[in-house]
């Protein structure tokens, strides 16, 4: 019969799996980027949205120019 470390390390365990399999699913989910921009609506590159952008490369161009000319 279990004692009550056994199942503590049980429970413990399981847990542990429970965040981990979340953790996962998190951080597959913030990877991926958005199918068409933000800004101008194109589709936007496979490359560019596998790497997590919601931008296409012409208007994170635009605006980081713009952030760079109206920064504090």
């Amino acid at each position: 019969m279990a004692d009550e470390i056994d199942i503590a390390e049980r429970l413990r365990e399981n847990e542990l799996q429970l965040a981990l399999a979340k953790h996962q699913k998190n951080a597959g989910m913030r990877k991926r980027g958005s199918e068409f921009c933000e800004d101008c609506g194109d589709q936007m590159l496979e490359a560019r949205k596998m790497s997590g952008y919601s931008l296409c490369i012409e208007c994170a161009k635009d605006r980081e120019r713009m952030e760079s000319l109206f920064a504090k």
